[in-house]
């Protein structure tokens, strides 16, 4: 990880240079459209069922997680019509996010494209993107995404598995 050491000298406070930035990423399916898979909870334990673009944006996230050294993408979590990311940037500049999200979607896009197909927009247009400001933070977040699918009924984005919903 990229956090510096509080016992570290600390730089002028109005250059954000020396820390790096992170956000908690959003990205929705089309619609919001659970194109993604489903989760099934039996018992308690849930359990994640991914359609074939859900298997292709899994098989895609390591490609995106080491594509740069200045953009690292410290957890991820695949839901049924969303996709979070915690993502971390070294060296964070105004239009970085937006041309990440861009590349983020266009990159899963096309993997997901080559195993089904379709005419239909693959992500909303929009995303969310949300600053973490306090390592405490960032450490909660990363764990909760780990857990994420086992608490997907509370989700803000939570829409009940149809019964045929997966592609």
């Amino acid at each position: 990880m990229f956090i510096k050491s509080a016992a570290a000298s600390t730089p002028n406070k109005t250059d954000r240079t020396y820390m790096p930035y992170t956000q908690l990423i959003t990205l929705c399916t089309y619609q919001k459209n659970l194109t993604l898979g489903t989760i099934s909870n039996t018992r308690g334990i849930s359990t994640w069922n991914p359609s074939s673009w859900g298997q292709a944006a899994e098989k895609s996230m390591p490609q995106l997680q080491s594509f740069s050294n200045v953009i690292f993408i410290d957890t991820y979590s695949i839901m049924p019509n969303h996709i979070h990311m915690l993502v971390i940037f070294r060296n964070h500049q105004p239009r970085l996010t937006n041309w990440f999200v861009s590349y983020s979607k266009q990159t899963l896009a096309q993997r997901m494209m080559r195993v089904r197909p379709t005419i239909q927009p693959v992500w909303d247009a929009a995303c969310t993107a949300q600053p973490i400001h306090c390592p405490h933070t960032q450490s909660a977040i990363s764990l909760h995404l780990q857990e994420h699918r086992d608490h997907w009924q509370y989700d803000t984005l939570y829409m009940p598995n149809p019964k045929s919903s997966m592609p």
